[in-house]
């Protein structure tokens, strides 16, 4: 009789059992709030915008800050005619400038800036408006160059002194030099036989914008001490410092210059009576 061989039975190695153990999980980690440090570090650099100044209206005039309109109400309070960006001119290499203002009466191109405003390029155009091989021009016969720009910075408030505003004016041989003015009911006048700082004016840019501290020196030079400003062209800096904007950037002037800014329009008089300054009492 034939018997059948049981299959044989693996039996465990020693120290293991045969059940299967089961696997570890790995425990999940709390999700962590992302502070507003983090995320500026993972997210994309942002390009910084330019710079933008607030529109403003004065004598139906619109302004594209604030302080080309105060500059405007100065001229006005002086009875000095102006012109708001009447042209653009090609003053150097890939330069095209459209100036702020021009004087007729004096043959002089101003330019307000603040200090954000005040980068390589713009300091280009001026330098060469006034002194490179395509300056700015005088628009009236017989037409030759300015020769000058005007540089109004933030508009001052008189405390002590007279304020000082630079001119950049040709050295002769390619360089601009820069000089300290007063303002006259006249006009400017300057009080520095040299310039404190000279530029080349060869048609293009400088490689870099001016420093903080040279910005500071070219837009507010300080007040000349020791020197009493003109009564009617200290009136004319209260006027202006102390016209208020309203939320639609209306300009709103003192009430004792009415009188005499209604009669100009556009810097021009509509009378005889606004084509002078007005009294320093009403001031």
């Amino acid at each position: 009789m034939s018997t059948r061989s049981k299959p044989a039975v693996r039996k465990p190695a020693p120290g293991k059992t045969s059940a299967r153990k089961p696997t570890a999980t790995r425990a999940r980690k709390p999700a962590t709030k992302r502070t507003a440090a983090t995320k500026a570090r993972r997210a994309p650099a942002k390009k910084k915008k330019p710079p933008v100044a607030n529109d403003c209206t004065y004598s139906f005039t619109q302004f594209r800050s604030q302080l080309e309109a105060r500059w405007a109400i100065f001229f006005d309070c002086l009875g000095l005619d102006w012109d708001y960006e009447p042209c653009h001119y090609p003053v150097g290499d890939g330069l095209g400038y459209l100036p702020d203002f021009y004087l007729p009466t004096l043959g002089v191109w101003a330019e307000g800036k603040g200090p954000t405003f005040l980068d390589r390029h713009s300091m280009g155009k001026i330098i060469n408006g006034a002194a490179g091989p395509q300056p700015l021009p005088i628009r009236e016969a017989p037409y030759g160059p300015a020769d000058q720009v005007l540089i109004l910075g933030p508009f001052p408030k008189i405390d002590i002194g007279t304020p000082t505003h630079n001119i950049v004016v040709p050295e002769g041989g390619g360089i601009a030099g820069v000089r300290r003015s007063i303002w006259t009911p006249d006009g400017p006048e300057l009080v520095d036989t040299k310039p404190w700082i000279t530029f080349p004016a060869n048609g293009a840019s400088p490689a870099r914008r001016p420093t903080p501290k040279r910005t500071e020196e070219l837009l507010n030079p300080g007040p000349l001490l020791g020197v009493q400003p003109d009564r009617l062209v200290s009136a004319a800096y209260k006027i202006a410092f102390e016209t208020r904007f309203d939320v639609k950037g209306n300009a709103n002037v003192p009430h004792q210059a009415h009188s005499h800014l209604r009669n100009r329009r556009r810097g021009r008089p509509l009378s005889p009576r606004g084509a002078v300054h007005f009294s320093a009492n009403a001031a």
